[in-house]
């Protein structure tokens, strides 16, 4: 079954347009109502259910090699399940544009606020913490998370820098590097961090010029985060920082062309309890192409 035959009232005011024919492509799978199993292979289909546990779907992701869950019971189904497609079907359309298809839901008419800044060492760090500081200012909605903000961008960013580069064989070059030691991007190279701010949403992400994620190791070590609160020795912690960012959000976004680029985004609600902000069911989309 598609997209459109399990929410077919979701879509309907969309007629005939190109994104209805993209939902049209994308099959789903409903896991409160079907069975899956050993033999289940969820390649290319995006799952959803009502308050699916975190635990349960990455279980999935690893052993079905499933890369997309939404959860029905979120506060705006159609927005997510057309970022799920986009990231399924359309990756380097997404690549291309993250800033624009992530604002695409906000309605109100009002201007986005984005701010980014460009490094490619750690040396650059305090400066992207103040920057980010300024960003957040005297908001009253983005102050009530300022910590979870700090702690997501503290993550993209030693992740950017520490796990992403690779040598032309494709091994890690700062894998056995202390997160405290300094390190700078061979060659020209750049990253970018960046935030998205509209009146209930904040983006928070980063894009590395390497391409350099294996998404079964990633799915790996995140799900060993969750179900056995620990990282094997090869992650490096990287399981942990995936599930603090997933934690302190409502949405994990993580695509990345091999040998090209990677981006990965969280998606929080800005409208929300800070007690609540960890109990909302989570979506997760991963495409490694």
């Amino acid at each position: 079954m598609t997209l459109l035959d399990y929410f077919p009232d979701a879509f309907e005011q969309l007629e005939d347009s190109p994104l209805k024919s993209l939902m049209a492509q994308v099959n789903a799978i409903n896991l409160d109502k079907e069975e899956v199993n050993e033999n289940t292979d969820l390649r290319g289909k995006i799952a959803v259910g009502d308050h699916i546990q975190t635990t349960d779907f990455l279980k999935i992701f690893v052993e079905q090699k499933l890369s997309n869950v939404v959860q029905t019971s979120n506060d705006d189904l159609p927005y997510e399940l057309f970022i799920a497609s986009i990231i399924l079907k359309k990756p380097r359309l997404f690549l291309n544009n993250p800033l624009t298809i992530l604002n695409s839901q906000d309605d109100t008419g009002s201007a986005m606020r984005v701010w980014q800044e460009n490094f490619n060492s750690t040396e650059q760090k305090e400066n992207v913490l103040e920057s980010i500081h300024n960003f957040i200012g005297r908001n009253k909605s983005m102050n009530r998370l300022s910590d979870n903000i700090l702690i997501i961008i503290d993550e993209l960013f030693s992740n950017a820098l520490f796990s992403a580069p690779v040598d032309d064989d494709g091994y890690r070059i700062f894998k056995n590097i202390d997160r405290n030691e300094t390190v700078r991007y061979p060659g020209n190279k750049n990253a970018k961090i960046f935030a998205v701010h509209t009146m209930n949403d904040l983006f928070i992400g980063a894009v590395d010029p390497w391409g350099s994620v294996n998404r079964d190791d990633i799915c790996k070590s995140i799900y060993n985060a969750y179900a056995e609160h620990k990282v094997s020795d090869s992650g490096k912690g990287a399981g942990l920082g995936l599930r603090m960012m997933l934690d302190r959000s409502r949405s994990l976004y993580f695509l990345s062309e091999k040998g090209k680029r990677t981006l990965i985004c969280c998606h929080m609600r800005l409208n929300i309890s800070l007690k609540k902000v960890e109990n909302v069911p989570k979506q997760f989309h991963i495409n490694v192409f």
